[in-house]
């Protein structure tokens, strides 16, 4: 064995045994004594020199844990709060982490506990500040936070999502990765890293065993145990030496060792790191030169460039440019901060030019460089793109120069607003078939480049904001939400910085943020932030101003996805009129419409909601043409109303067309291209075509995940059809894991008080009624009666079906005068309606013929008996 891999399994054998407590630590030096004696003892020396080097209070708390056993409450029971331990699958310095199983939706996680928590406050606020910190992260390359608490001594613990699937090494070495490859795995590690930078979280420990790689070959950014929060309530916890003994050394930024400032240069580092070992298979500097007594940019000093490496030694497999990818590494990990990319995001992008075969942002911008490189691509999508970023910053800069000599600050702002929103926007929604597609050249590369062009906007921060928020509102429209939320979240900054707490830009930039938020099922977060708008805009602007309608309508479409339909319409009812009012035939009239639908469709009230949606559907139609979103989102409103009626052919039609549209324009992996999966889905499931329904959900309940989380109403809405389809084919507790995943997640967004949540308490008491448990379905359904009741009113479609199944479970309790009450109310009430679901009408009869026999009622039988025609 050579010295420099004997020193790799020695650093490696380091960075294990250290984070283990006393008694397993010992026990791994024995083990690894009997099978190599030397590098036990250098070991053991290595980690007394540790030990040495920590803190006077960290060494008192190892010393009074190793003094005192551990507590008996510490030894886990079988339960912790809704989860049931399986069995312990790893142990670190901060804690054990366990393999558990969720009651509520079935399914595995993980369970971190805080390992000897009573001996060291500091650890507790180590552990505390890695809940806060994942809390505070919602993406999918990061592992989700499900749940904290504490056990009954107060060890606090927290559930996360389990991340099943292989470390980033082992992954790409398993799978035969190709060059291409392991650089898509780092840009999506870009992508998680960025999305924590936007929320002021640094990793500091980024390394190939904190990347989780999955069965589908997404990655999961794992561990924030040091990472730090960045701003004014952020403790600095650089003080100690806390950070620096927990660090991987190989992996780390000098000013980790320097007590130089943290910044998000100090992952960048990390990253290159683990770029530069997936390409070369080995690491830029050999472990063995890591030690205290030479300087660290001596020991890091003749980094084996990739070209050199590519020749001579073991590389990734395929075929690359090696002098582009060394350019790029080698900016990532230079040693002086100031010369690395300036983000994340800086790095990821130059990730996305290798790909795409474009010049790199890190190589000196020479004309043969950048002519070299760009002659390999298509001239036609070179001829576009240049000509739409040569407008863009010809706009800008034309603008900015003729600010200068504004005077009417009114007319400033309004034609500041209207150009280039008007510009960006019409870029997207102009009506041309071809430019809309989200993986196109055009949208791709227009975002990213007006995003770089928004970062030199700096002589007028003021149009660098109004463009920012334009973006930021297109990427939340094409389904990235990490990149909305940093664009969006920097608009607002600088406009409270610019304009103060109370100005209408200021509303406008809440506004663009609160309906990301609404898009995350963040309902509190967004109601926060409308209700800051709303205050700006009516103490600021007058009635007709169109960033007051605009926020009105948002509180509208909030109060709508929270179920208070009598707030929504109310709202909504003031910003049609008054729209229709200035122009009825306006794409903003025809939105006022759809929103007044929609509420008017969950109210049950189908007639006037198709009615406006038709209304709404021939605005579109003159002004977009019929291939536009905008239409499909009107063809689906009046699909799903179809299916309400119970014409189950109608809704798959328009459910059809509506994803036609939708899969054009958006691409086949976009949030909405799903949502409408879903809705064919559920279509294809009452027409009993039952392997193309589970196909077809299977699909959107995929992407819906991958895109927005396990934890979103959008896919509570898949599984929902899922578990429907379960139910129909008597898989019962695969239907009822279905159904509870819905009421898990609607209760956390919604709380306990709402509609959504009476479909799936619904539906589970239909799983019970199917397995005989008419008991539990009885109880069910009274909870999904008093959900609808409260929610949608006592008229309402949902409240109808409600009782005619409430009916259904006591008339096999043998309760028949109850039973046929319930279903003489729900038939009341499916009758009252224009048009009523013939499966639940059939139903509702088939049960009141049964209960009135059993009363002895023969002439309320025979008239309810499914011999007769409905009255």
């Amino acid at each position: 064995m050579s010295t420099d891999e004997r020193w790799d399994r020695l650093s490696a054998a380091h960075e294990q045994a250290r984070c283990l407590d006393a008694d397993a630590q010992a026990r791994y030096l024995r083990e690894l004594a009997t099978r190599d004696p030397e590098m036990a003892h250098v070991l053991t020396g290595m980690l007394g020199h540790d030990h040495d080097a920590l803190p006077i209070l960290d060494r008192l708390d190892q010393a009074v844990a190793a003094l005192v056993p551990e507590r008996p409450m510490e030894r886990l029971p079988s339960r912790v709060g809704r989860y049931r331990i399986l069995r312990q699958i790893g142990e670190g310095g901060m804690g054990r982490v366990y393999l558990v199983e969720r009651d509520a939706v079935g399914g595995h996680a993980a369970l971190k506990v805080l390992r000897d928590a009573w001996a060291s406050p500091e650890r507790r606020q180590r552990f505390a500040r890695e809940q806060e910190t994942l809390a505070r992260l919602s993406h999918p390359g990061i592992a989700q936070l499900f749940e904290v608490g504490a056990l009954p001594d107060g060890t606090p613990w927290f559930a996360m999502e389990l991340v099943e699937g292989l470390p980033l090494v082992d992954s790409v070495a398993i799978r035969g990765a190709t060059v291409r490859d392991r650089l898509a795995l780092v840009r999506a590690i870009c992508s998680a890293v960025q999305h924590a930078h936007a929320h002021a979280v640094i990793h500091r420990d980024i390394k190939p065993s904190n990347v989780m790689v999955t069965t589908a070959g997404d990655v999961k950014l794992l561990d924030f145990g040091i990472a730090k929060q960045v701003g004014a309530d952020a403790p600095d916890d650089d003080r100690t030496q806390t950070g620096y003994r927990m660090l991987t050394p190989d992996y780390a930024a000098p000013e980790q060792f320097s007590g130089d400032p943290i910044g998000v240069q100090t992952d960048v580092h990390a990253i290159g790191v683990m770029l530069y070992e997936l390409l070369a298979l080995r690491l830029p500097w050999a472990s063995s030169r890591l030690t205290p007594q030479v300087p660290l940019a001596e020991q890091r000093r003749g980094i084996p460039d990739l070209v050199t490496t590519a020749k001579h030694g073991p590389v990734a497999p395929g075929r690359a440019n090696w002098r582009e990818l060394d350019v790029l590494v080698q900016t990532a990990i230079h040693q002086d901060p100031a010369r690395r990319y300036a983000s994340v995001e800086a790095l990821g992008r130059d990730i996305d030019h290798y790909l795409a075969n474009e010049p790199l942002e890190a190589r000196p911008d020479t004309l043969r460089y950048r002519t070299g490189r760009l002659i390999r691509r298509q001239w036609r999508a070179l001829t576009t793109a240049a000509l739409v970023v040569g407008t863009i910053l010809a706009l800008s800069l034309g603008y900015a120069r003729g600010l200068a000599s504004a005077r009417d600050e009114a007319r400033v702002e309004a034609d500041r607003t209207a150009r280039i929103q008007a510009f960006m926007m019409g870029l997207f929604q102009g009506g041309e078939a071809e430019a809309g597609p989200a993986d196109t050249l055009h949208v791709r590369t227009l975002i990213e480049r007006g995003a770089r062009e928004a970062d030199a906007l700096d002589g007028d921060p003021l149009l660098q904001a109004e463009v920012r928020e334009t973006l930021g509102e297109l990427r939340r429209q094409l389904g990235d939400v990490a990149g909305s939320d940093t664009l969006l979240t920097a608009a607002l900054v600088a406009r409270r910085r610019l304009r103060g707490h109370d100005h209408p830009d200021v509303a406008r930039s809440l506004l663009a943020l609160a309906r990301l938020r609404m898009d995350q099922a963040r309902i509190p977060a967004a109601d926060s932030l409308i209700t800051e708008a709303v205050r700006i805009a009516t103490t600021t602007l007058p009635p007709d101003h169109p960033v007051r309608l605009d926020a009105i309508a948002t509180r509208g479409r909030l109060a709508q996805d929270d179920g208070r339909l009598e707030d929504a319409e109310r709202d909504q009812l003031i910003v049609a009129n008054r729209l229709a009012a200035s122009d009825p035939t306006s794409e903003a009239t025809a939105g006022a419409l759809v929103d007044l639908a929609n509420t008017a469709f969950y109210a049950g009230a189908l007639d006037r909601s198709d009615s406006l949606n038709q209304r709404a559907l021939a605005i579109y139609r003159s002004r977009r043409g019929d291939r536009h979103p905008l239409v499909a989102d009107v063809l689906i409103n009046l699909g799903a109303s179809a299916f309400e009626r119970g014409k189950y052919g109608e809704a798959e039609r328009f459910d059809r067309e509506a994803l036609d549209r939708i899969r054009s324009w958006y691409g086949t992996q976009h949030p909405e291209t799903a949502s409408a999966l879903t809705l064919l889905g559920r279509a294809l499931v009452f027409q009993s075509r039952s392997a193309e329904a589970d196909s077809v959900l299977r699909e959107a309940l995929q992407i819906l995940e991958r895109t927005l989380g396990p934890d979103h109403p959008r896919v509570a809405s898949a599984s929902n059809e899922l578990g429907t389809l379960a139910l129909q084919e008597e898989r019962y507790d695969e239907a009822e894991r279905y159904f509870r995943q819905n009421a898990t997640i609607y209760r956390h967004i919604y709380g306990p008080r709402h509609w959504l949540l009476g479909i799936a308490e619904g539906n589970l008491a239909s799983v019970a009624l199917a397995r005989g448990d008419n008991v539990a379905a009885e109880r069910g359904y009274r909870e999904a009666l008093a959900q609808f009741l409260e929610g949608q009113g006592p008229e309402h479609l949902n409240t109808a079906i409600a009782h005619v199944k409430l009916g259904r479970a006591l008339l096999r309790q043998g309760r028949f005068h109850e039973a046929a009450q319930e279903s003489r109310t729900g038939y009341d009430l499916l009758m009252a309606r224009e048009q009523a679901p013939e499966g639940f009408v059939k139903a509702a009869r088939k049960d009141l013929a049964e209960a009135y026999d059993r009363l002895g009622d023969r002439e309320a039988a025979v008239r309810f008996g499914p011999q007769l025609p409905p009255p």
